[in-house]
This record gives C-alpha cells, structure tokens and sequence, in this order.
C-alpha cells in the first residue's frame, strides 16, 4: 500500500508541477520549516553537547489541488533528532515520507487513502494529531471516509495503523462516528441550536503477553451533546472502554470511564467559563508496552492553562489518564470606556481558577498493598464510584490578570497567579501515601508538593509606526524546588520586519546561574529566518496537556520557516 500510494502521489504531483501554470490544472501549495541547534558543553547548568554536535529537526510539506482531487506528502528529516524530543533507540533519526495520502472530496464523499488526522469529539476516546513543539505525531496510515448526505448530518469511518517514528504501531485502530445537527438537519428556525454525537473507536492488537490471557480487541465508545442558545453554550460528553491490560494501568481490567463538560456564557463586556472533568483508567495505545508520548489512540483534554510567559510554565501540568477529577472556571469583565476605573480606552479584569484531584479509589489488594504494582497486575486493581473525588490535590491555579491600553502608544498587561504543584505524582511519578520526609528532603518539596506565587509585568510601547518595544519582567517565589527566580526580557520590533530579543532567566534562590538568551529574526512575506546564541533553563514543554522534557542546553540556534 505504501508504495502505492508514493507512486500515485509522485504522478499526481508530476502533472501538477508540468501545468502548475494553468490554474485549470490546479494548484501547488506547501511549507518548509527547519529548526537547528549547534550544542556546547557547559558544566555549569549540566548541559551536555551530543557527538554530532549539532542536531537538526526540519520538515517540508507539498499540497496539490486540482478540483474535487487533491495529494500531499511530507518529506521529514531529522538529522538527529534534536534533544527534548522522544528519541529511544534513535528510532527518529534520519530522512523518511511517513505522512503522504490522496483524497478525493465531492462535498457528499470525502474519501483519503493514505496518512490523515482525525478527532471524535473532544478525543476522549480518539484524537490522531501532531504537535510539532513536542515531537509528537501519532498521525493514521489507512483510509477513511466522510459522508454528508444531508444538511446537518455527518458520519466517518475509519481504520489504519498509528505512525510511531518513521514506522507504523503494531496495533489496529478502527472507528466509527455520526453528528447530527438538529436545527439543521430538520429544516427548522430553532432558537436552540442542538448537536448530537456519537463515537465508537476500536484497537486491535495480539496477544504476546507471557502470563495475562489480554483481549485483542478492546472497545471504547461515547456520547456527546452542544447546545448553543446564542450567549450561553453547553458541551459535554461521556465515554467508557472496556478493560484494557497495559504497561500504563500496570495491567489491570478495570474498565474505564470518563466525561467532560464545559458551560460558556458571552455578552458584551463580559465572560464567564465553568468547566469539570472526571477520568478514570483512560489510557489508550495502540501498542499496550509502548511508552513516553508513542501510539496515543485517545487525548486527555487539559483543565489547566497552557501558559507562554516563562515563569508561569515552570511548573505545567501534565494530564493524569490513570484517574483525576478536575474543574476550571473563568471570569472576564471589560469595565467600560471612558469611566472612572475604565479610561479611555476600557480595562480588562479576568480571574481563572482551576483545581485537580486523584479519584476516589477502592484497591481489591488491600490498603497495606496500595503502592506495590505488582499485586496490582491481573485483577481489577480498584473500583471507584462515578462521581468520587480523591483527597490528594495534583494541581492548583489562581490566576488574576488586568489589561489596559493607556493611549495609542502604550498599554500593559499584569498578572499574579498562585499554584499548587504536586511535584511528586507528576514529576516523579509517585502513588498516594510514599511522599515522606527522605522525599521531601531530596527533591526540596513540601508534602511532594511545590507552591508558587508568580507576578508578571508586560509592557508595550509603540514609538512609532514601525518601531515597537515590548518589555517583560516576571518573577516566581517559592521555598521549594530550586526556589525562586526572576525573568527579563526585552523585544524590539524595528522596522515590521527585523526582531531582536533579549531575555535572562535567573535562579536567585540555590543556584545562582543565569540563563542568558539573545536571538534575531528576520521576517519577509511568508518568509522567517531566525538566529539566537544563549542558555536553555531545563524544564517540561508542554501543549494542551501532553508535556515532554527537554534538557539544559548552551548553543547557537537556527530557525528558518517559509510557505509558498
């Protein structure tokens, strides 16, 4: 099938490159990106320098269009792979076309062979995605087909295997999934918008476990709902699995449960957000001893923030598919112009929190055996009721935020948030009631716990129409970890096209090193290249829950990046 498909690409592409000059003829389309690093040895904050000394993760993708018809591929090259990418054995090293497919779209079929992503709802039990930040891709190789056959109504199917490097996962996944729109769909002028969802999603794989008489085919299924008054907007979705032994559940049969719901409320001025999640032994693979980030079948949607101010990212949370019952809720209020705390030009106000547990667990091995995994393998491991929250807090987030434009020329942004990080689960990986004082001595925690108190402070200011300073000071206090640090960073947007920026992590609180940065970049059209020499603090970068660790380095950086 792979050859097949690289033959019928390189075809299509072969007529559309001849007659990419007719419009008629269709259309070519694509981007480059290449993002390199040269590594030096600097003992100071323990970063190492690979033999290649320099690494180098670059990809470019090439679209045809040509009417109801188009074909894409993805030349890849990671030449080696950069470091804070997944990278066992190497297996992600070098050159390779993984992603490439054809499709054909009429408007009431829409049928691709080859590689494409696809979500079921809010992916609780399928999502197929890249995050290029992470390294991760767990894009489908096989086919499938989207049916409209109505106004309103829509029905997918689909199998493939899993990408996992540049070769496929062992593991088969095949689902199903329908949405009906109501209002829509009937023809009718309905002040509530209602849509109807379901998924049924299935990974087959064989068993080669010595011990455990594991299913082949595991099973998982939910039910979704969106209603949409105008201002007020409701989602939420259930989903259940049946039980799925793995290397991530320590290979129990429980089954596993979840749902997920979000109310929003929007009018002018004003916002509010509440959201609350439940999961329970959610973990999904298309290979049950895969590891890190390979082969997800499902995602884990994130109840907490994903933040880009430095120091507020320091401690992320990463998504807790074993079990965690969280919720969030958000507040924003715009006070009015030209009023006495607004100004001239109104002010901002928002407050977010969010707060998430373990669940509520009853262990068929007994409390004395909880923390050995090992009793755990070959039976249901526990029971927990559907709506039960555990005792142990896993994250914590206050957040107040204030924006305010002064005049045409400047406007500031203020932050403060606090957080509750329980460093021990999510950093070390350790199960209720081990955290003692030996722990805590060694990792400087609190009760496996880190808290925070971070202030943030961004500030622009326009001196001309092509000329823009943007100054940021953060701090973070802390008696735990390494404790406290202090963020500056200055950009300067010279001409809408040249950017210089300068920043300096520093670790006032045990280690006393700075981790200086300095980069240029140069922006034209859809083109970007950019140039920067300094440190990287180590740390976790993460997206939307999924977090990958990535090392302290020292070194010069490329970036260049171009659509066409």
């Amino acid at each position: 099938m792979r050859r097949g498909l690289l033959f019928v690409a390189f075809i299509v592409f072969l007529l559309g490159n001849i007659f990419a000059q007719a419009d008629k003829y269709g259309t070519i389309t694509g981007n480059f990106q290449l993002d390199g690093q040269i590594y030096q040895k600097d003992n100071t904050i323990g970063a190492d320098a690979p033999l290649e000394k320099y690494l180098m993760n670059s990809y470019g993708n090439v679209n045809y269009n040509w009417g109801k018809f188009s074909a894409g591929l993805r030349i890849e090259g990671y030449l080696n792979t950069k470091l804070g990418f997944n990278n066992p054995g190497r297996k992600n090293d070098g050159i390779d076309m993984r992603y490439r497919f054809i499709r054909y779209n009429s408007g009431l079929i829409d049928i691709t062979a080859g590689s494409f992503y696809e979500q079921f709802g809010s992916g609780l039990i399928l999502r197929s995605y890249e995050e290029k930040t992470l390294g991760l891709d767990n894009a489908l190789d096989g086919f499938r087909v989207v049916l409209k056959p109505a106004k309103g109504i829509v029905f997918k199917g689909l199998t493939g295997y899993q990408r996992k490097y540049f070769e496929n996962g062992k593991g088969i996944v095949r689902g199903f999934d329908g949405e009906i729109s109501v209002a829509d769909a009937l023809e009718l002028d309905m002040p509530i918008q209602i849509t109807l969802g379901g998924s049924f999603v299935s990974k087959y794989e064989d068993n080669e476990h010595e011990k455990y008489n594991l299913p082949a085919n595991v099973g998982s299924y939910a039910g979704r709902i969106n209603i949409n008054t105008g201002k007020f907007n409701l989602y939420g979705e259930y989903a259940e699995k049946i039980n799925d032994p793995s290397s991530d559940n320590n290979w129990i049969y429980k089954k596993g449960r979840a749902y997920s719901s979000n109310l929003t409320y929007s009018t002018k001025g004003f916002g509010a957000l509440f959201g609350v999640q439940r999961v329970d032994n959610m973990s999904t693979r298309s290979e049950r001893t895969a590891s890190l980030n390979e082969v997800m079948v499902n995602f884990i949607p994130a109840m907490s923030r994903t933040h880009t101010y430095s120091l507020a990212a320091m401690y992320p949370y990463s998504s807790q598919p074993n079990g965690e019952f969280a919720f969030k809720g958000e507040l924003s209020y715009r006070l009015p112009k030209k009023s006495l705390l607004g100004g001239k030009y109104g002010t901002m106000l928002s407050l977010y929190y969010s707060r998430i547990h373990n669940i509520d667990k009853q262990y068929v091995v007994g409390a004395d055996k909880e923390s050995d995994l090992s009793s755990w393998a070959g039976t249901d491991g526990y029971s927990s009721d559907l709506f039960s929250i555990g005792d142990q807090l896993f994250y914590q987030e206050l957040n107040l935020q204030i924006e305010k434009k002064i005049s045409r020329k400047f406007k500031f942004q203020l932050q403060y948030l606090n957080q509750s990080f329980n460093y021990a689960l999510i950093r070390k990986g350790v199960l209720d009631g081990e955290v003692d004082k030996a722990f805590d001595d060694e990792n400087h925690t609190k009760n496996g716990m880190v808290y925070t108190n971070i202030l943030v402070a961004d500030v622009t200011y326009k001196w001309s129409r092509k000329f823009i300073t943007r100054f940021e000071i953060q701090e973070l206090m802390t008696n735990q970890d390494k404790k406290d640090w202090v963020m500056g960073l200055l950009e300067m947007n010279i001409n809408r096209k040249l950017f210089v920026t300068i920043q300096d992590l520093y670790n006032y609180g045990t280690t006393k090193n700075h981790y200086p940065f300095v980069s240029m970049a140069y922006v034209k059209g859809a083109n970007r290249i950019q140039l920067g020499y300094g440190r990287k603090k180590d740390g976790y970068n993460c997206a939307n829950g999924i977090c990958v660790y990535e090392p302290s380095s020292t070194g010069f950086v490329v970036s260049i990046s171009t659509t066409f």
